[in-house]
């Protein structure tokens, strides 16, 4: 938990994920993975979600960065694929319900766009 906050606040202040938090935390998400979740479970949950995400940076062309992609990770190696397959859902519906919420208050722009999709 003290991994996603703190990254989250600083991806808002800085725009970045950094690397020194991420890396360390997919190799302590898959080194705990054996009194957890499993050791496989939690390598395929991290290759699957981060995968996914790596496709989606791709495929977008700066909508993401490879910082969210290593988080992704993180949480596979923590949840495996069920709880990344949740994580996924969970978030996009969240994002859907905000970006309809600003629209429907007209709050919506294309600089809050452009922020949401990470493009500033």
């Amino acid at each position: 938990m003290i991994i996603l906050v703190s990254t989250a606040f600083i991806d808002l202040d800085e725009g970045i994920i950094p690397d020194i938090i991420t890396i360390p935390a997919v190799v302590i998400g898959l080194a705990i993975s054996w009194a957890t979740i499993g050791f496989f479970p939690a390598l395929w949950g991290a290759l699957a979600f981060g995968g996914i995400l790596f496709l989606v940076v791709v495929l977008s062309r700066g909508g993401m960065g490879g910082g969210d992609v290593k988080l992704a990770a993180v949480i596979g190696a923590f949840t495996g694929i069920p709880g990344a397959i949740i994580t996924l859902l969970l978030s996009s519906f969240l994002g859907a319900v905000f970006g309809v919420t600003l629209m429907a208050l007209g709050l919506f722009s294309n600089q809050i766009a452009a922020w949401y999709m990470g493009m500033w």
